[in-house]
């Protein structure tokens, strides 16, 4: 049965309490010390309201959850804001194996964020978002995210727990804190003067009244409105910021009912936030006070403009903030792991049929069992397996090459980051992943298809190593050039790259790139039935060898094109077979 609390219950208890109080008074003569008594009888009746609220409030907030996950996952998302926390880490230390833009994009990588993004907080999304660019080689820290990866999937209660503290902590949706907590502020020591010397004639005025009497309302009257124009010229300058405070100090305060948690899983995250949140409890203090300057009521309002209160608070937290930013950032970037751990978690629970990978030590090796899309309902099945050798795919257009790709590239981020991949079996070497399968022209840089694939395969041959080896997905190589030259160029390039510890999968509809490769590599193909009747019809099965069916003359007689261009079509094909 489900907790509910309402004022009902709030005002049975009080009810009760106010009953015994009278009591008490009755009896006042006869009972010694009563005062004492009913104080500390309506304390504890008070507390035990308070903490009943909060524990039932939490309660309703991870049952809202558990029963809501569908909502939770189909939320609108704003990947500019998504995105920051990955790109502010990765131009500070420009890590050199993240998952790179243009391979993010190739594998619909946002799609599958969207996917496994229950996180319920912004640091919680921006933290999902920057291990699914940054692949793990640790093997002890890969170890270390797997348990708690499956701690979090099975000890319900600490999960329901941590979300309801993330919950209340939420999203931010105006204001910018990475900005606040990563970004030096200009921090004018003039004005901060300012501001404390108007407070002061602030409070000398309303002394003044003691002995200025009627006179002192206009001495008010002047100060009030000097504080007035400081305070809406100051107020668009800091807006932006004091949001960003306000939920810095709902950060701090789910790091806090975290840290109190008394569970040993938790021990190195609670060490950690109990280490920052002792250097960062004077923001805390004044980072609720900011959040209650403005807003509260109008009497409060006159209040916080008459004594500058907001500006006066911004500037005296805003340095704090600039001496204590790296603690900030830790407890940032340890609620939203939390988070994002969680989320991980909760996905796993929710498409069961997964399976752990296996990383072994060899290089250039990938061996898959069942391998799906995690982005198509009712996905084929399939088998995959390379060892220190390259495929190169063929087959006819929508026959399943560049889905094929798209499936074995993300299964590999997945991998390497959420410790998780869609398939019966998963082993595999630690990669580098890097791809070219859509790579677009720009007209605005003058800039053609041809040359945008060729910066994205020189873009490949850059990132490879020895230290790790490079899984390189490559779908249909030098499209954007004639038949001669593709060929050649793209014969070069993969004799190169099967050579630099790495494997090249690289789809075409070229079959003489697939004939003339060499034993380095192995070929595969999809195939399917056209009827001109019927249309297509594809099994997306992979298949050894090298495609033996052409479909694309076949696809214009079911789409009725003009009888002679296909007849002639097909004759000219006879022609240059023959030939």
């Amino acid at each position: 049965m489900k907790n509910k609390f309402n004022l009902g219950e709030v005002f049975t208890i009080t009810l009760l309490c106010l009953t015994t109080f009278s009591i008490l008074l009755l009896f006042k003569d006869k009972v010694e010390g009563w005062y004492f008594g009913a104080a500390l009888f309506s304390i504890i009746v008070l507390i035990f309201i308070y903490n009943n609220y909060i524990k039932r409030k939490r309660n309703k907030s991870s049952d809202y959850i558990n029963n809501n996950l569908e909502s939770i996952n189909q939320k609108k998302r704003d990947f500019n804001t998504i995105s920051k926390l990955f790109n502010l880490l990765n131009s500070k230390h420009k890590e050199t194996n993240i998952i790179d833009d243009q391979t993010f994009n190739d594998l619909d990588m946002e799609k599958v964020f969207s996917k496994l993004d229950y996180t319920l907080s912004t640091p919680g999304e921006q933290s999902l978002y920057s291990i699914l660019r940054t692949p793990l080689y640790d093997s002890f820290k890969y170890e270390d995210r797997k348990t708690l990866i499956n701690l979090f999937q099975q000890d319900s209660s600490t999960r329901n727990k941590l979300q309801s503290f993330l919950y209340e902590l939420g999203k931010q949706y105006k204001g910018d804190i990475l900005e606040l907590i990563y970004t030096t502020s200009d921090l004018n020591k003039h004005k901060k003067f300012l501001y404390n010397f108007m407070f002061v004639l602030s409070c000398l005025s309303l002394i003044s009244i003691g002995f200025l009497k009627q006179y002192s309302v206009m001495f008010i009257i002047i100060i009030y409105s000097i504080n007035m124009s400081i305070h809406y010229k100051a107020n668009k300058n800091i807006l932006s910021q004091v949001i960003s405070i306000t939920y810095l100090s709902k950060v701090l305060s789910c790091a806090k009912n975290i840290s109190n948690m008394k569970n040993e899983n938790l021990t190195y995250y609670n060490d950690i936030i109990n280490t920052n949140i002792e250097k960062c409890n004077v923001i805390l203090k004044n980072s609720r006070n900011i959040s209650k300057a403005e807003g509260i009521d109008i009497l409060g309002d006159y209040f916080n403009v008459f004594f500058l209160s907001q500006v006066r608070s911004y500037y005296n937290i805003i340095g704090d903030i600039e001496d204590q930013r790296e603690y900030l950032k830790e407890i940032y970037s340890i609620i939203g792991e939390i988070d994002s751990i969680i989320s991980i978690s909760i996905y796993r629970n929710l498409i069961k049929d997964y399976v752990e990978p296996r990383f072994i030590d060899k290089p250039c090796f990938l061996e898959a069992k069942d391998l799906r899309n995690p982005l198509i309902e009712n996905t084929i099945p399939n088998d995959f397996m390379v060892n220190n050798n390259g495929i190169v795919i063929t087959g006819s257009n929508m026959a399943g090459k560049s889905t094929f790709l798209k499936t074995l590239g993300i299964n590999s981020v997945l991998a390497h980051t959420i410790c998780t991949c869609l398939a019966k079996d998963y082993k595999t070497s630690y990669f580098n992943i890097i791809s070219s399968i859509s790579p677009s022209d720009d007209i605005t840089k003058g800039k053609s298809y041809y040359l945008a694939e060729a910066e994205a395969v020189l873009r490949i041959i850059d990132s490879l190593n020895d230290k790790v080896s490079t899984l390189c997905i490559i779908d249909e190589i030098f499209r954007g050039t004639n038949p001669l030259e593709r060929t050649s160029a793209s014969l070069e390039i993969l004799r190169y790259i099967i050579n630099k510890n790495a494997i090249p999968v690289v789809a075409t509809h070229d079959l003489e790139i697939a004939e003339l490769v060499g034993n380095q590599y192995s070929c595969y193909y999809f195939s399917e039935d056209v009827d001109e009747e019927n249309g297509l019809k594809f099994d997306y099965k992979i298949k050894k060898g090298i495609s033996p069916t052409r479909n694309a003359i076949k696809l214009l007689k079911y789409l009725k094109y003009p009888s002679i261009i296909t007849e002639n079509a097909d004759e000219r094909i006879r022609h240059l077979l023959e030939s």
